[in-house]
């Protein structure tokens, strides 16, 4: 491998390195002040693995005396689909809150980034005579600029996941979440990265105990 294919990898890892993480909080302002005692929460994926995983890692972030219950454990995943019936079921139980977390997009971006460019330029034959190739010394201090244009392509991955908590009474919104990850590593590291924020805020807001 060369320097300069060196220089060039470096600085596309340097680039995917410095990928962060996004974060937009909403809350309705009527709800300043209400505290949560009993939540169920539910993760919308097609992969029962993934929802079991998400439920799970939401309820032992949520330490307190707040109850948290996992969808798994109050319906499978095709009862998931009649959401009149599965409200009946969640008010029944006597849960006051839902919280949801589900997927909204994950979009791949490729962007091309130049590590170099250097352009030959044309001189005349008067140019020759003069400064630059005028002797020795003055040649030798202005050779050694290669002449390229090189460039290398970045992939960014974004996953964008929305966390939600609604009020169970009148089953209105109360806070919701917008998460943006740029080149999550995996899905386990989206998962405690998005609950782990999740549990914080909620905390944050006392909208749990």
């Amino acid at each position: 491998m060369t320097i300069r294919t060196l220089v060039i990898a470096a600085a596309a890892v340097s680039l995917v390195a410095c990928s962060s993480n996004r974060v937009t909080t909403w809350q309705d302002p009527a709800t300043k002040g209400q505290t949560f005692k009993n939540l169920a929460v539910f993760a919308i994926t097609k992969d029962p693995s993934v929802r079991r995983t998400t439920e799970n890692a939401f309820l032992m972030s949520l330490t307190g005396s707040t109850r948290v219950t996992p969808s798994y454990k109050l319906a499978t995943d095709d009862e998931l689909k009649d959401k009149d019936r599965l409200y009946a079921r969640i008010k029944e139980a006597g849960f006051d809150g839902v919280v949801v977390f589900r997927v909204i997009a994950i979009d791949e971006r490729q962007e091309e980034y130049k590590s170099a460019e250097f352009t030959a330029a044309y001189y005349s034959a008067a140019y020759y005579g003069g400064m630059y190739y005028g002797g020795f010394d003055s040649y030798w201090g202005n050779y050694g600029a290669p002449i390229y244009s090189s460039t290398y392509t970045v992939k960014t991955q974004i996953v964008q996941i929305e966390s939600t908590l609604y009020a169970v009474a009148d089953r209105k919104l109360v806070l919701a979440q917008q998460w943006k990850l740029n080149n999550p590593d995996s899905t386990m590291d989206v998962i405690e990265a998005v609950v782990r924020g999740a549990a914080e805020e909620l905390k944050k807001a006392k909208l749990v105990q």
